[in-house]
């Protein structure tokens, strides 16, 4: 077993303090920004067990190509080996029972000649293995028709044959088939709908996109606009920028003396009264004007105002279909006549130049 690695060890890159939990060493880790994490000796941890907890907004590998260390495995808190209890039957048997104070007491029977200890169940592995002519024989490997190897076409030592000749290839196939999977619905197979249509071209189109391009999201949003919004003619087709690369975490200093990484749970937090005086300053000082009297018929006037409702503009456009419901602009008009009446679109767009 190779106990080396180039791996130093394994630190917090973020600007926040972060928690790790590792159930099988009966432990939690808190780790504040840009430390390592270090066991009780004093010694920089590079446990592969922390590669699982290595990622954005986790933690971060550092790693010496040029170099090999020794691995610091990770001890867990209670690492005393405990001793295994005796082994003892669930079930035992009394020889009589006697009343005392009130309560049934089990007078167990008197052993006259020792009793050889009874080993506890020994446990036996599930998976059972078998050679293939075992398997065929118990059924468990489906048989096969064999080709035979004499099949094929003859050699000769003169000019090939012609390819009519030539026999067709056989396959060695299965004599057991599984059961012929039933046909899909006819509406997953030809779609009735245009939204259907619409939702199966996207699937495919996200099929062929590849997860971990890191300019996946720019790809999708430039054939969102490109298949959504249509081109107005005078204005400059929208240009879609690659993001920017990743930037590479460049791991701190190792330390001369860690640190041991806490395992305590992080503490409750305890709220400080803030004093409430500090950072104020009298009005007097920042030039505050005089309160004066203040008007209420003038502010009843200005309330009033409010509450009346906007001028309407001069170049509204009404729907002579839906009482009261006016539009600022002759597109959201039509969007509302697509949506709303559908059939009347040449009536009702005739009066404002049409579509």
């Amino acid at each position: 077993m190779n106990n080396k690695t180039n791996v130093i060890g394994y630190f917090n890159p973020n600007e926040y303090p972060i928690q790790l939990s590792l159930a099988e060493f009966n432990m939690v880790l808190q780790l504040q920004p840009n430390t390592y994490v270090v066991d009780r000796s004093g010694r920089l941890v590079n446990d592969p067990v922390l590669d699982r907890f290595v990622g954005k907004g986790k933690l971060a590998r550092a790693s010496d190509q040029k170099q090999q260390v020794e691995i610091t495995h990770l001890r867990p808190v209670n690492d005393g080996a405990a001793t295994p209890a005796a082994h003892q039957h669930s079930v035992s048997q009394a020889q009589r029972f006697d009343t005392k104070d009130g309560r049934v007491v089990a007078v167990n029977a008197v052993n006259t000649a020792p009793q050889p200890q009874t080993p506890p169940p020994v446990s036996y592995n599930p998976v059972k293995g078998y050679s293939v002519e075992e398997a065929k024989r118990l059924r468990y490997i489906k048989p096969t028709r064999i080709v035979p190897e004499d099949f094929g076409a003859d050699e000769t030592a003169g000019a090939p044959r012609s390819g009519q000749e030539i026999p067709a290839i056989k396959y060695a196939t299965d004599t057991v088939r599984g059961r012929k999977p039933a046909p899909l619905p006819a509406e997953l197979v030809a779609p009735a709908t245009p939204q259907q249509q619409a939702i199966i071209a996207t699937l495919e189109r996200a099929a062929g996109t590849n997860p971990d391009d890191p300019n996946v999201l720019s790809n999708v949003s430039r054939t969102v606009v490109e298949s959504n919004v249509p081109f107005v003619p005078g204005l400059p087709k929208p240009v879609f920028g690659e993001s920017p690369a990743p930037v590479r975490l460049t791991p701190p200093p190792i330390p001369t003396n860690p640190v041991p990484t806490a395992v305590v749970p992080l503490p409750a937090p305890v709220l400080v009264a803030e004093d409430t005086n500090e950072g104020l300053v009298a009005e007097e000082e920042l030039g505050a004007p005089v309160a004066t009297e203040v008007d209420l018929q003038e502010e009843a006037r200005v309330d009033a105002a409010r509450r009346l409702p906007p001028p309407a503009l001069a170049d509204a456009i009404a729907c002579p279909l839906c009482k009261g419901k006016t539009f600022a602009a002759k597109g959201l008009f039509l969007r509302h006549v697509r949506r709303f009446h559908e059939g009347k679109e040449a009536e009702l767009m005739a009066p404002h130049g049409g579509a």
